[in-house]
């Protein structure tokens, strides 16, 4: 299913019957006791750091805390802020 159209599935304030409908229901509810998070549609092209945070989490075992930008997330750091 292509990410955008869930995104308007879940504002869209309609009842699904599709087969998703269920954990479309779920997202709403958990959006609704959750009032700073909200989802979006963000295209391929802007989404290099999670994608680089997400790769590189695999790398690890375990929970990391660091001082400063692992590497992967400094190079697209400028990116995100503009």
């Amino acid at each position: 299913m292509d990410c955008q159209s869930v995104v308007n599935r879940v504002y869209n304030g309609h009842t699904d019957f599709s087969e998703f409908g269920v954990t479309i229901q779920q997202c709403r509810l958990l959006l609704q006791s959750l009032p700073n998070f909200k989802i979006c549609f963000v295209r391929k092209e802007t989404d290099s750091l999670p994608h680089s945070i997400a790769r590189a989490s695999t790398s690890y075992a375990g929970p990391h805390f660091y001082s400063e930008f692992p590497s992967c997330i400094a190079a697209n750091i400028d990116l995100a802020i503009i």
